[in-house]
């Protein structure tokens, strides 16, 4: 058995830091995320555009007098 932790003890040591990840770091701006806010904005946009689209083409209108007769 201790030839395997000699072994592993030589592979460990060929590696620096055993392969740990760097710690995370905090952002030091606040902490408002700005890509949810923005495709709000847009499906808001695109969304009063396409009411508008709707309601300016179906706008029809109908005579209110008699129809005059030639």
């Amino acid at each position: 058995m201790a030839s395997k932790s000699r072994s592993k003890a030589a592979v460990r040591s060929t590696k620096s830091k055993g392969g740990r990840r760097p710690p995370v770091r905090s952002k030091g701006g606040p902490d408002l995320m700005l890509l949810p806010i923005a495709v709000g904005g847009i499906l808001l946009a695109l969304a009063a555009g396409i009411l508008i689209y709707y309601y300016a083409n179906n706008h029809t209108t109908t005579p209110t007098g008699p129809a005059k007769a030639e």
